[in-house]
């Protein structure tokens, strides 16, 4: 029952993504695209990593390599090039149907790219945020004096890690 059931899934993943083929259809080279995309969003969100790539959105820069990865498949001759840019396309699209999605849904929002985590609190840090953003108490008094030449977290009224990765301070009046 179970081995069938895991064949049947393996067979619906191999016709809808072509898992062994050696040629693919421009259908499964954009459905892995996607799927590509996906899974990447995932594991960077999961990973709690807001700071991936600086200053950029994880979001945006995971469309950014599978976009470069297709057209630099697509140059190499390797691949059909119109199906490649074909899946190009696909994959800008989907990225602009998330930034709609984003932009309208908040909490879908929040699951794509993030949201502000709190780090200090009236002057106390917040241990069991850094520990999920895998932030030591170095990392944050570096980023107090470097941004607001503040030394002491007790100075700090707010401190978040913000989606960008940048940590935003508010002083204590």
């Amino acid at each position: 029952m179970i081995e069938s059931l895991g064949q049947s899934i393996w067979n619906a993943l191999d016709w809808a993504l072509g898992l062994e083929a050696q040629k693919i259809s421009f259908w499964q080279m954009a459905l892995r695209a996607v799927v590509g995309y996906i899974v990447a969003l995932a594991a960077i969100r999961l990973g709690n990593q807001q700071r991936f790539m600086g200053k950029y959105a994880a979001f945006d820069v995971i469309v950014g390599f599978i976009f470069a990865a297709t057209i630099g498949r697509s140059l190499g001759g390797s691949e059909p090039f119109l199906s490649l840019l074909g899946v190009a396309l696909v994959i800008v699209g989907m990225h602009r149907l998330f930034s709609a999605l984003a932009f309208r849904f908040e909490r879908f929002e929040n699951l794509v790219k993030g949201s502000p985590q709190l780090l200090i609190k009236d002057g106390q840090l917040q241990e069991e945020t850094m520990q999920k953003t895998s932030l030591s108490k170095n990392d944050i008094e570096l980023a107090l004096r470097l941004q607001e030449k503040l030394s002491q977290t007790s100075q700090i009224k707010l401190a978040r890690l913000e989606r960008s990765g940048d940590i935003s301070v508010t002083p204590q009046d």
